[in-house]
């Protein structure tokens, strides 16, 4: 780690928050709500289960029984929801063809 960060801050004239940041297997850190995959020769880029678990919550708060609103405004809101997370699934997926051709 403090090599990383003496490379970073002198070389590359970064600041490095040391509270966030840290090294380890890529397969096992979590890097923007993404973490990458390994299974025999394969490798691709997946969403975290945290941030999984958090659109589930959401998307039930939303359509919770006790909830008030119309159903137009309901939509509305799954719709922005749904949209917003196929934004952020396209470079999972785009990721996962690059790398499947890198592999192949």
């Amino acid at each position: 780690m403090e090599s990383c960060v003496k490379f970073l801050e002198t070389k590359l004239k970064l600041r490095v928050n040391r509270k966030k940041s840290k090294t380890g297997k890529a397969t096992e850190t979590k890097f923007m709500g993404f973490s990458v995959w390994q299974w025999k020769e394969k490798t691709g880029i997946r969403v975290h289960e945290k941030p999984l678990k958090r659109f589930k919550e959401r998307l039930i708060e939303i359509t919770g029984r006790n909830r008030s609103g119309s159903m137009e405004q309901i939509l509305a809101e799954i719709n922005k929801l749904i949209n917003g997370w196929m934004a952020f699934l396209v470079l999972s997926n785009g990721m996962r063809k690059c790398e499947s051709g890198l592999n192949d």
